[in-house]
């Protein structure tokens, strides 16, 4: 139907950096481009360490809501949502953490999105791969892979945690 209409419909983004999300991979990427743009267009958005709060690492946006233990190590590129619980002794890298989920004491979260109501256990690990777009090509994107090579080998890919 906008098609049909022969109106021109454009949204404005910011001009700095603009990226489309298809794939787990992509919004890794893009959550790692973004807290960058933060750190020049809205620093205050973004968290820093504290003597009294957890061990901050780069970029790394911590809603106010959300509840780390200060012995826990967040960072590079993490985004952490509203009602989010952080354990004791946990590490959350390049990776991004949605409402209300709950990461239990001395786990390791990296390359990974963890669901709305998840909860990741006592000493679990999620672990996914990088899958970053080659940056020397021209128009650079992340391609959807499938889950196994032609040789049977498992293709790196972001782990997605999530509750049906």
């Amino acid at each position: 139907p906008l098609s049909q209409t022969k109106n021109v419909f454009v949204f404005k983004t910011c001009q700095e950096w603009w990226s489309q999300l298809k794939t787990a991979g992509s919004a890794i990427y893009a959550n790692r481009n973004y807290l960058k743009l933060y750190r020049k267009t809205n620093r205050e958005l973004l968290a820093s360490d504290t003597p009294s709060g957890p061990k901050i690492m780069g970029d790394v946006f911590i809603h106010p809501t959300a509840s780390i233990d200060p012995t826990a190590t967040i960072g590079p590129n993490v985004s952490i949502s509203e009602g989010v619980k952080i354990g004791a002794g946990v590490r959350v890298k390049e990776s991004i953490i949605l409402r209300n989920a709950t990461i239990q004491d001395h786990s390791l979260i990296m390359h990974s999105i963890v669901g709305w109501n998840c909860t990741v256990g006592l000493w679990s690990r999620v672990e996914g791969t990088p899958c970053d777009p080659n940056p020397n090509k021209a128009f650079a994107k992340i391609d959807n892979q499938p889950l196994f090579d032609g040789d049977g080998k498992l293709n790196p890919l972001i782990t997605v945690l999530g509750i049906i």
